[in-house]
């Protein structure tokens, strides 16, 4: 009886395929996992900006009320309609430097507030660059052209997508990234001066 395993006499031999590992990805997946981490970076930047912005929102009119308070006083003051009586009782200085007091406070909190997204919007961009970095270590083809204006693969119909950034294009990318690294520098600076206003008007 023949053995159903061995081919008959004169068919040719059953094909060899190659080993395939099926535990390693394609080159397209490797690049949308990639591109999903980006994308996961981009949304992080998103939302601390959108919290930045937010808590900004609040912090300005805390800081405002106070400040109208005391424009309120002095304005009073140079009418002369506080009747001097009033003032007799009402202890006005110390009420000021109360007010100047949170000025102070609410300035220092919206500075820390600035700074921290300043470091988590550094980070998110530094974590992008990292992963850029090990996707051009496994794809050097990835790697700038020569006048530093494209990252798409080469040659194209080998390697056929974009680079993960900008579009391939990597001054597309830095010059897109120039508003959410720049506009909590921005309060940063502007926090620091009305501090700094705040302090010398709360200094006896």
């Amino acid at each position: 009886m023949a053995n159903p395993l061995t081919p008959p006499p004169g068919s040719a031999p059953p094909a060899v395929l190659p080993p395939h590992d099926s535990r390693k990805p394609s080159h397209l997946e490797l690049f949308n996992t990639f591109r999903d981490y980006v994308k996961h970076e981009d949304d992080l930047i998103n939302n601390r900006l959108n919290w930045n912005f937010t808590i900004q929102g609040f912090l300005f009119a805390a800081y405002y009320f106070p400040l109208q308070k005391i424009a309120d006083v002095n304005l009073e003051f140079a009418k002369g309609s506080l009747r001097p009586e009033l003032l007799a009782v009402l202890n006005l200085q110390g009420t000021v430097r109360e007010l100047r007091i949170v000025m102070v406070t609410v300035a220092a909190v919206a500075l820390l507030v600035s700074l921290a997204i300043c470091f988590s919007v550094w980070a998110a961009r530094a974590a992008i660059t990292k992963v850029e970095a090990r996707w051009h270590d496994l794809y050097p083809e990835y790697g700038p052209s020569p006048n530093k204006t494209d990252t798409h693969g080469s040659p194209k119909d080998v390697f056929p997508f974009p680079g993960l950034i900008g579009g391939g294009n990597p001054k597309a990318h830095s010059a897109g990234f120039q508003a959410p690294l720049f506009l909590p520098i921005f309060f940063v600076l502007g926090w620091s001066f009305l501090l700094c206003y705040a302090v010398g008007a709360a200094l006896p």
